[in-house]
């Protein structure tokens, strides 16, 4: 594979993927979760993050603060 198919991305790339790796765990499905991928891939980029009303106020906290990057 040539190198421009590879960007350089930060520390943020990583918490952002730690924050959906434990709203998969809190939710069941990862989020922005669509079946038509393009539609998954608007959603991460256009849409905010949604939470159920159930997750306790540390979860969210921590879902918040690592997704948003």
């Amino acid at each position: 594979m040539s190198a421009t198919y590879f960007q350089l991305y930060d520390k943020s790339v990583d918490w952002w993927c730690l924050g959906a790796v434990l709203y998969e765990m809190l939710h069941g499905l990862p989020p922005f979760y669509s079946r038509n991928r393009s539609e998954m891939y608007d959603r991460i980029v256009n849409k905010p993050l949604r939470l159920r009303p159930t997750i306790t106020a540390s979860a969210r906290d921590i879902l918040v603060k690592v997704c948003r990057s």
